[in-house]
């Protein structure tokens, strides 16, 4: 997995230790790791705030890497189960008072195998916090990923935040669909327009030609909605009933 900006990643079997240069980000990634319950987030194994490091357990493999450089190419199936297992995981976290902020393909990781039984996990926290407690930063820049924003992170309206994991997520899931090619990218233009019409750009068809159903297509779509009080975490898993 791709180490965030302003850390330094090293791993051996099962875990990792993850060193940041930023104190901020440091605190902000203890913080939620002590306070999340559930299976979204790697166990934190130790921590050490004077060399600012985490010992985390491995999370396995991202779905970036999984699809330029694995070149895997997710089944039906498989993306019903990966989006289950992130909305399940995001559910947990924002029905604990968290927001991730940077839901991205490199952040979104597949614990197992994913032709037989596997988890999601979400990892690098260092944009997160507790929606009760918002950094100031966060109202004051534009924060997260570009080529994986929201409405909120451009209008920087982080008490948004929950609502703008899902618009992340459904981007993420877009850019898997795709075959690894940014979603949003400076290349096609102003950003702001491209994410306003993301709902738009939900295809009908995989990059390698499977087709999407109507009911994945009608929840992508759902996740990419403008308006944030139609993006709850649960009403979107709601919306994804049974996964085979």
């Amino acid at each position: 997995m791709a180490p965030a900006q302003g850390t330094r990643v090293t791993e051996d079997s099962g875990a990792f230790t993850k060193k940041f240069s930023d104190r901020g980000s440091y605190r902000s990634e203890l913080d939620v790791l002590r306070g999340v319950k559930g299976d979204i987030a790697p166990k934190l194994l130790a921590h050490d705030d004077q060399r600012m490091t985490l010992r985390l357990e491995h999370a396995g493999t991202d779905l970036l890497h999984l699809v330029m450089n694995e070149e895997q190419r997710f089944s039906v199936p498989q993306l019903k189960k990966v989006l289950s297992g992130l909305l399940h995981g995001l559910v947990d976290l924002h029905s604990q008072g968290f927001c991730h902020y940077d839901v991205t393909p490199r952040n979104v990781c597949i614990h197992g195998d994913l032709n037989s039984d596997f988890k999601v996990k979400l990892i690098d926290y260092g944009l997160s916090f507790a929606i009760n407690k918002i950094p100031e930063s966060h109202r004051t820049q534009r924060l997260g990923t570009p080529s994986c924003l929201s409405p909120e992170h451009i209008a920087c309206k982080p008490e948004h935040g929950q609502a703008a994991d899902v618009f992340c997520a459904g981007v993420t899931m877009l850019q898997v669909i795709q075959g690894g090619l940014d979603v949003f990218s400076p290349n096609y233009g102003r950003i702001e327009p491209q994410v306003r019409e993301a709902h738009l750009q939900v295809p009908t068809k995989t990059n390698w030609g499977e087709t999407i159903p109507g009911d994945l297509h009608l929840l992508l779509k759902a996740m990419l909605d403008q308006d944030p009080t139609h993006r709850r975490s649960e009403l979107c898993l709601a919306l994804l009933g049974p996964v085979d």
